[in-house]
């Protein structure tokens, strides 16, 4: 199954995290298998993610969606994502 990494910068982890959670229903049914979350150690509202996905074309459907921009500036992002995708998911 493909992986998305996501990497970004929050307000608040805490804050950021209560709506992540309550976004999972909607991951869920937009594909999303799995996800671990990492938090730097020197800055902890630094946040790096770690998906998997039903299919590659889902993950970024989701990541483009209006659902996600909304969700994202509610949990308090400071800096727009940055996405990883595995080189096969890639049209290069």
């Amino acid at each position: 199954m493909p992986l998305m990494i996501v990497q970004q910068k929050v307000k608040d982890y805490r804050a950021w995290k209560k709506i992540f959670n309550a976004a999972y229903a909607i991951r869920k049914a937009s594909g999303e298998r799995s996800c671990k979350i990492f938090r730097n150690t020197e800055d902890p509202n630094e946040i790096t993610l770690l998906l998997e996905w039903d299919d590659i074309q889902n993950a970024m459907k989701y990541s483009q969606s209006k659902l996600f921009k909304e969700a994202e500036k509610k949990a308090g992002a400071i800096t727009e994502p940055i996405l990883y995708l595995p080189e096969d998911g890639l049209d290069t």
